[in-house]
């Protein structure tokens, strides 16, 4: 059976969110790997000592395609440095943060320590420090460039990202004392996938210690290309799962069988193809939204992910249900024909008034909280009709 097969898995700490995924298209039986991570605030190396444990895709052997850094949190590039260093990746997109305010987060952080070479070396050059240390593309993320439409000229495989203008090219060089492509957020497909971006808060500055945050954040919508319910059937499902459980977000070339093990083992909900008259494509897509401030964002959010909307199946509260970055008008932004789910890191800063917006709005919201015990994990498999051959 030729298939396209997934799964992605939501994971926090007291850090932050993480959405690691797979894709495994049996038709040419190839893999990519995916890894989007938001930290809610930048902590220092002692403060995260308390997480206790790795994330699932820090586990795997596997290598890691596509890094998304939705934010610039000191924990999360560590972790990033030190991939690289261990296995291949192949694509990193980052916000493009500006010199004053990657010396000033660096600054914060080492304080009168003996400096980190590596993490000195990445604020210092981000883009020059991972090309030369084998990523093959690198897109530093400033504003927003092309919006998806799903036309037939926008389903070409490859990476879509415009450069800034030459006059803010011109500025950045000045500041940065070289050449830096940055570009604006843009889209991705890859292996029948679409990935799609958007950049938010770039003014923000650095606050004060010890919350140093920088707001600059990344949205990512990714799912599927095509899903449509006449040409195609499906199953996805979702789950919980615990720390203890050995899962892995992302596809082991000898062993894809970890969505199968899950239907006979484990509880779950079970979504089917989709053939009402009001969808044209199925909904298997999942929302990062980041540490976007919705209370300022939302319209632009709304007008850039409009189009792919009623794909969404899973969509993140915004800096793990922090009610400053909450707006209730986010509700209306989804389709209330199918549940929905919400998924929210627990923490410290999660607002029960947040939570109870979203539970109260509608039966179809499903609330989700993850944290260091629990995650969820979405996985499932799509099949073009036609493909199966019979032998006469």
């Amino acid at each position: 059976m030729e298939a396209r097969n997934f799964r992605y898995l939501f994971e926090n700490t007291a850090d932050g969110i993480v959405l690691s995924g797979g894709i495994w298209n049996s038709v040419d039986d190839r893999c990519t790997n995916f890894t989007y991570v938001c930290g809610l605030r930048n902590q220092k190396r002692s403060d995260c000592t308390g997480h206790g444990f790795l994330f699932r895709f820090e586990r795997s052997d596997e290598p890691c395609h596509i890094f998304i850094l939705a934010s610039f949190s000191v924990h999360y590039i560590r972790i990033l440095l030190k991939m690289i260093s261990q296995r291949p990746i192949e694509t990193v997109i980052l916000p493009y943060v500006s010199p004053k305010q990657r010396l000033a987060l660096l600054q914060w952080e080492q304080g009168e320590e003996a400096h980190d070479a590596d993490l000195t070396e990445f604020m210092a050059h981000p883009y020059s420090y991972l090309k030369s240390a084998g990523v093959r593309e690198v897109y530093l993320l400033y504003g927003n460039g092309e919006v998806w439409s799903g036309s037939r000229e926008q389903m070409a495989p490859g990476a879509y990202f415009d450069l800034l203008a030459e006059r803010e090219l011109q500025q950045i060089q000045e500041a940065e004392g070289g050449y830096v492509p940055v570009v604006k957020a843009g889209y991705m497909i890859e292996n029948d996938w679409l990935f799609y971006f958007g950049h938010y808060g770039q003014s923000g500055d650095l606050y004060e210690q010890p919350d140093s945050i920088i707001s600059s954040s990344i949205v990512m919508f990714q799912s599927p290309l095509y899903t449509d319910s006449t040409r195609t059937d499906s199953v996805m499902t979702g789950k919980v799962f615990s720390r203890e459980k050995e899962c892995s977000p992302f596809f082991n070339i000898n062993d894809k069988n970890c969505i199968y093990k899950c239907l006979y083992e484990e509880d779950y909900a079970v979504f089917r193809k989709h053939k009402k008259t009001y969808r044209i494509a199925g909904c298997f897509g999942t929302l990062a939204v980041g540490n976007v401030n919705m209370g300022r964002y939302l319209p632009e959010v709304y007008m850039r992910f409009r189009s792919v909307l009623m794909q969404v199946r899973a969509i993140t509260l915004p800096s793990c249900g922090n009610r400053e970055y909450w707006n209730r008008q986010c509700l209306t932004m989804m389709p209330r024909e199918d549940i929905q789910y919400w998924i929210c890191g627990a923490e410290r800063t999660t607002s029960p008034f947040v939570v109870t917006d979203v539970v109260t709005a509608s039966p179809k919201n499903r609330m989700i909280l993850i944290n260091g015990e629990y995650g969820y994990c979405f996985s499932g498999y799509l099949v073009p009709f036609g493909e199966e051959t019979v032998e006469l």
